[in-house]
């Protein structure tokens, strides 16, 4: 379940989206508790959604209310339903979509005299800052109005190759789930197109960004290879020179002249 841009500001769509949303954030959030929901729907549940236990220690329960408004008299029924559970409360938590409510809060607080242990109640704000915490929720559940700014290291350079002058930003793309170590985004400012390289990659990787013929993408590739990582790239390349052997640059003609014979 994703939740989308319209429901950032009231929550899950439905019941059951909060009570899947608040089951994965307590998960996280009680190490060494069991965190899971209690019953199904059409069984007796005694006002409890998900609960949190460990041996020795009383339960944290949780009830889950997808609600524009909320009120203290539906706080008082749910508390009367929680009486039933058989085991011994610590605390009882509503987690609602609610807006904050001071009436709300403040109820809670005699309530939790009354009845001898902590209620409190969280609203929609608190909820999802809170989720937007942990990397892997904020996939889950905010993926389609989420904007993610990842910091990269980039080398803007002019590189002259003959009497061309290849005008490049080359980006070291952070790794993930889609890309490997040491991948670079290379881009030409003079053809406005991009292509991804790795070191030691062929020439064939920037032919379609050099745009002047392989020859050109050829002598680059070799240059570009001639370092191990990014960062060597970037500390040496202002004082690089780098000489290719005629003889080198004439045999990938041929062979690139004798592979197009082959291929007319």
């Amino acid at each position: 379940m994703t939740i989308g841009p319209l429901e950032t500001t009231h929550g899950p769509r439905g019941a059951e989206d909060l009570t899947d949303l608040i089951l994965d954030l307590y998960t996280r959030r009680l190490s060494g508790y069991v965190v899971e929901r209690y019953g199904s729907s059409g069984q007796t549940q005694h006002g409890v959604d998900v609960r949190a236990f460990r041996a020795g220690a009383k339960h944290k329960l949780f009830q889950c209310k997808r609600r524009e408004k909320f009120s203290e008299r539906q706080m008082i029924d749910e508390l009367e339903k929680v009486k039933e559970y058989d085991f011994p409360k610590e605390s009882y938590t509503f987690c609602t979509t609610a807006k904050r409510d001071t009436r709300l809060q403040d109820r809670a607080v005699h309530l939790t005299q009354e009845h001898g242990f902590l209620v409190s109640i969280r609203f929609w704000d608190e909820i999802k800052d809170e989720v937007l915490r942990y990397h892997d929720l904020k996939i889950k559940y905010f993926r389609d109005y989420l904007i993610e700014v990842v910091k990269t290291d980039s080398i803007h350079m002019e590189i002259d190759v003959w009497d061309t002058c290849f005008d490049l930003v080359i980006v070291k793309m952070k790794k993930g789930p889609r890309f490997g170590e040491g991948l670079l985004m290379i881009t030409s400012l003079s053809t406005r197109k991009s292509c991804f390289y790795y070191l030691g990659d062929y020439y064939y990787s920037l032919y379609p960004i050099v745009g002047l013929g392989r020859t050109h993408a050829f002598v680059l590739s070799k240059w570009l290879n001639q370092f191990s990582s990014f960062e060597d790239l970037k500390a040496s390349y202002k004082a690089s020179n780098f000489y290719i052997p005629q003889a080198e640059i004439d045999t990938f003609i041929d062979h690139i002249s004798s592979f197009d014979n082959e291929n007319e």
